[in-house]
């Protein structure tokens, strides 16, 4: 019998007296033996064997085919739950449930705070298109710029089956009880806080609801953000801006804010001013001069009802 084939019939015999010990339970432990193979000089095969000095015990063997029992049970556990939750997402049809738990604001600053719940668990809560934070609990608070008059804000959740659910908050502004800065993604007048400028002014005037032609959409809005940026970009004091909207800003009140009130506090070489218009600008029929449309104006007569620019 040659080298190699001593070697198979050695260790197939181990195995099987390995498996006639696993089977008799009053042996305690088992004890391996390695074989080790040499060559004679007369061409002869010896065996010698050495006692290795690792023992592994009955109990031993028991403890590790348990564990391994226990892990492949924990695994089709947690395989049939992953089934369970793709099913449930899947056929799922139930939108998301917004509870908004208030909805305040100090000055510009305004605050939501709700939570989402579902059926198959919360993908993610997005607050004027923002997404925002949410716990475990399906808990969120988001932060937002409110201007004069109010805004409504979109809340909208969505869930892990990709279905999703809207509604609108209202908040309108209060009056602001401590200085406060906020962060966010729309217009924001706040930000870091400038230096207090007494030598500048503000004429800010926008117009939206016209008497005698079309809507200018949000331009009043635009005047009362651009109100907050004044004070808080520019530095300008409240006292040193004057804002006319819609039907406070027609012809004669614009011009009398120009010269009572506008041309009376200029320092000469020493005042900053500005002046911001938001609403209709036209240009007369040979495209050389433009005009500011007031509440009152009619495009239909710009030289006797509208403000020519270069004169304001």
């Amino acid at each position: 019998m040659g080298r190699d084939a001593l070697s198979t019939a050695l260790r197939v015999g181990l195995n099987e007296k390995l498996e006639d010990l696993e089977g008799f339970g009053g042996v305690e432990e088992v004890h391996f033996t390695s074989f080790v193979l040499s060559r004679v000089s007369s061409g002869q095969i010896a065996s010698t064997t050495e006692p290795t000095s690792k023992k592994i015990s009955i109990a031993e063997l028991e403890l590790e085919k348990q564990k391994r029992i226990q892990l492949e049970q924990e695994l089709v556990a947690l395989k049939a739950q992953q089934q369970e939750q793709q099913q449930t997402i899947s056929s799922d049809s139930q939108v998301p449930l917004i509870t908004i738990t208030s909805a305040s604001s100090n000055g510009p600053q305004g605050t939501i705070s709700g939570r989402v719940t579902d059926n198959t668990g919360v993908g993610e809560v997005r607050v004027d298109g923002q997404l925002v934070a949410v716990d475990s609990n399906g808990i969120f608070t988001a932060n937002t710029y409110v201007p004069e008059g109010g805004i409504s804000v979109a809340v909208e959740a969505f869930d892990l089956a990709g279905l999703s659910s809207s509604m609108s908050v209202q908040l309108n502004r209060a009056a602001p009880e401590s200085a406060a800065s906020i962060s966010f993604d729309r217009l924001n007048p706040l930000g870091r806080q400038v230096a207090k400028n007494d030598k500048a002014l503000a004429l800010i005037v926008g117009v939206d609801s016209y008497a005698k032609t079309k809507r200018a959409i949000y331009a009043d809005s635009d005047a009362k953000v651009f109100k907050d940026y004044a004070t808080q970009k520019l530095g300008i004091p409240s006292n040193r801006i004057r804002v006319l909207v819609n039907d406070t800003a027609d012809e004669a009140e614009l011009l009398l804010a120009v010269k009572n009130w506008l041309s009376r506090a200029v320092k000469q070489n020493q005042s900053d001013v500005y002046i911001f218009f938001a609403g209709h600008g036209l240009a007369s029929d040979d495209g050389e001069q433009m005009y500011l449309l007031p509440y009152d104006g009619a495009p239909e007569l710009l030289e006797k009802t509208a403000i020519l620019r270069e004169e304001l």
